[in-house]
């Protein structure tokens, strides 16, 4: 029995209806959820102890919200989970946990020299009357590098070792040397590495600063021109007033055009000398004044034919004269130009072999160290049984010089390193560094 087609087109009917509605009931309802918005701030009520629960209150937006919304949204949140100060998201709106620690400032934490770090432990914040949070440690540690002064502190004293120094107040000027010295007393570091007490010198500040005064008209027969200096109100005792001198510039010898006044003659070229393999050529003064020209000078280049030759072994040094010989044989070159055999005599070499003492202390007199070399290998007529040497306390421009003391022995092996140090007896941090000396640890044969 076949249902006629209105049937058919009435049932499609009702079940678009239904759609539909269920859609617009869909949409009713997000409109409800999302019509009643309140403030993300809420007010706090009195936490109960026992149960550790407190009652948040959050007014509505009026102007975002439908009339149809209650005032205010009551929430029962735990004590430590929720701040009325903070901004919340979501109907829980509980606030991470947050773990609060103070640092202990009377105790110092100690460099460990060798990871060069140090270890800082901090106790958990707690307030009275409310209960440490469960997930937060009660105390808690952190390792930092050392130094002081951020990341450059850190350079400065990865540098020096980790020895940190406490700096005295500087000496007064030293007039003879203009230079001024100041101690350096160790706080922090190990005493293998660091020395206890170092003295560091520097040049002073100009402390004598003058009035100029103009300068003279040139002196014809000294040609200098001289002016005077005063020293400026206020200076120290031991500047005096002084008077400086300087050579003159003439116009006329500036603008003069520069003459060759030395004037040579060449000779011819000398034969090539098969030990060094050059030849010369000697000049010879011609015309010009004797008192500011060389008399002679002397021109030398390599040969432009060479001679390569093997070189022979060295003889027994000869008593007599002290002379070792040898004689090379010819490789390549011109049989006609190059001797087939070349003769070369030198002085023999001591073999004297010496043990040196400690350097003494610096001698304000000569401004010198010294110290002892005694002979321990070699013959005694033709060696110095002992002699004394001598190097100067300071440098050209008045710094320090490096002394030290002799060499231990290598250390433990250590991370694949070991190390041996000197004692640095006079010096900065730049004579530090080559007092320690680092090698790869020998692989034990297995």
């Amino acid at each position: 029995m076949r249902l006629p087609q209105k049937f058919f087109l009435l049932l499609l009917l009702v079940t678009v209806v239904t759609l539909l509605g269920s859609a617009d009931a869909a949409r009713g309802n997000r409109r409800n959820k999302s019509s009643c918005k309140y403030k993300r701030k809420g007010v706090d009520g009195a936490c109960d102890v026992a149960t550790n629960k407190k009652q948040v209150t959050f007014a509505l937006k009026a102007r975002k919200s439908s009339p149809k919304c209650e005032p205010t949204k009551v929430v029962s949140l735990d004590c430590d989970d929720f701040s009325a100060s903070k901004k919340q998201k979501g109907r829980k709106m509980a606030m991470k946990k947050r773990c609060k620690y103070v640092r202990n400032r009377t105790e110092k934490p100690k460099c460990d020299l060798a990871t060069n770090t140090k270890t800082i432990v901090r106790n958990l914040r707690v307030t009275e009357g409310v209960p440490p949070p469960d997930n937060c440690p009660l105390v808690k540690t952190i390792k930092k590098r050392c130094g002081r002064g951020g990341r450059k502190g850190n350079k400065r004293r990865n540098k020096n070792n980790g020895c940190v120094y406490d700096k005295q107040p500087w000496s007064e000027c030293n007039v003879e040397s203009n230079t001024r010295q100041r101690e350096m007393v160790l706080v922090q570091g190990e005493a293998t590495q660091c020395l206890p007490k170092k003295i560091v010198t520097k040049k002073c500040r100009k402390e004598c600063r003058y009035i100029k005064g103009e300068w003279s008209p040139c002196d014809p027969n000294t040609n200098l021109k001289h002016r005077s200096l005063t020293p400026k109100p206020g200076s120290l005792q031991q500047c005096q007033s002084t008077v400086q001198a300087r050579p003159c510039r003439r116009r006329a010898e500036l603008t003069a055009p520069k003459s060759n006044k030395c004037k040579y003659s060449l000779s011819e070229w000398s034969p090539c000398d098969l030990r060094t393999n050059t030849m010369t050529q000697m000049m010879t003064l011609k015309s010009g004044d004797p008192n500011v020209c060389m008399r002679w000078k002397k021109l030398t280049r390599k040969c432009k034919i060479a001679c390569k030759f093997r070189r022979g072994e060295w003889s027994d040094c000869d008593d007599k004269t002290e002379l070792t010989t040898r004689v090379d044989t010819l490789v390549k070159g011109n049989a006609r130009e190059c001797a087939p055999t070349r003769e070369i005599t030198k002085k023999c070499k001591k073999a004297c072999k010496y043990t040196f003492g400690d350097w003494g202390e610096c001698d304000p007199k000569t401004n010198a160290r010294t110290r002892v070399k005694k002979l321990i290998k070699g013959d005694a007529d033709k060696c110095k049984a002992e002699e004394l040497v001598s190097k100067p306390c300071t440098k050209r421009d008045g710094g320090e010089r490096c002394f030290f003391g002799s060499w231990g022995d290598f250390g433990p092996c250590n991370n694949g390193v070991t190390t041996k140090h000197r004692p640095l007896l006079q010096g900065g941090v730049e004579c530090e560094r080559k007092a320690v000396i680092t090698k790869a640890c020998e692989r034990s044969e297995s």
